[in-house]
């Protein structure tokens, strides 16, 4: 019984701040080990810098050389709500099969992509430390594997939304991931079932409001950079770095080594 008090104690304090409170499974039944077994990250303004886009569809429309302002008329109706979210992406795929953007273009403009400094030794010392890497985003995972480019190979899986193409190669769709806003919080909570590890021992890394649910999988939670969401605010963020320029910065909340006795 013992082994069941910490996840109790959770389930309690969340259900007391009004969260969603964590159901007792025997995923999440035994207590934090104290290191950290796993990290997800969010993508664009998390492992991308916000440049000039704050969104990697906004992001290869620019780099495609478009019109800024075709672009900024849709963004700004993307929202929480679904559909406004699917139509969004609609008009997205409008503008882009008009344009005729490519798979070619987004690999060329994925490849080209500079990701934040410190990804690299940030990606080799988990993978040295046998913590697992996973990205979730509503960015699209073609473009996502082509910024990578050789960093892939340590992330387990991702998570994101995905291009469709027609016979030549041209956008013509867009499948949209279930895995945003509450989703991110969804996700979070499965790769911890899937480990059968305790969601502290999961840290998520994220920059904005679509990211603040998942600190009610009871993960520790990082804001890099916040924007549209308060870092500071601890029912959404554990711990916030208020300006990250460098991915190394998150070092000091991943533990790599057990805390535990």
């Amino acid at each position: 019984m013992q082994r069941y008090i910490p996840a109790l104690l959770e389930i309690y304090w969340r259900m007391g701040r009004k969260m969603v409170p964590l159901p007792l499974t025997s995923d999440n039944a035994a207590g934090p080990s104290g290191k950290t077994v796993a990290v997800v990250f969010d993508f664009v303004g998390t492992l991308l810098p916000k440049i000039d886009a704050d969104s990697s569809l906004r992001y290869i429309w620019l780099e495609s050389g478009q019109d800024k302002a075709r672009f900024q008329n849709i963004l700004a109706h993307y929202s929480h709500d679904a559909d406004d979210r699917r139509s969004y992406f609609q008009q997205a795929t409008e503008l882009f099969r008009e344009a005729r953007i490519t798979k070619d273009d987004i690999t060329r403009i994925g490849n080209g992509t500079r990701l934040i400094p410190g990804i690299c030794d940030v990606f080799k010392v988990l993978n040295d430390a046998g913590v697992l890497i996973w990205i979730v985003s509503r960015s699209e995972r073609q473009f996502i594997r082509a910024a990578l480019g050789d960093l892939a190979c340590y992330v387990e899986e991702i998570k994101s939304n995905q291009f469709l193409f027609d016979s030549e190669g041209v956008v013509d769709g867009i499948r949209i991931s279930p895995f945003d806003y509450e989703g991110k919080r969804r996700f979070v909570s499965r790769v911890a079932g899937d480990l059968s590890v305790s969601p502290q021992d999961i840290v998520f890394v994220g920059n904005s409001n679509n990211d603040a649910s998942v600190r009610g999988s009871g993960a520790v939670t990082v804001c890099v950079s916040p924007s549209n969401t308060t870092g500071t605010d601890r029912s959404s963020w554990t711990h916030c770095c208020q300006c990250c320029d460098d991915l190394r910065d998150i070092l000091p909340f991943i533990n790599l080594q057990s805390t535990t006795k």
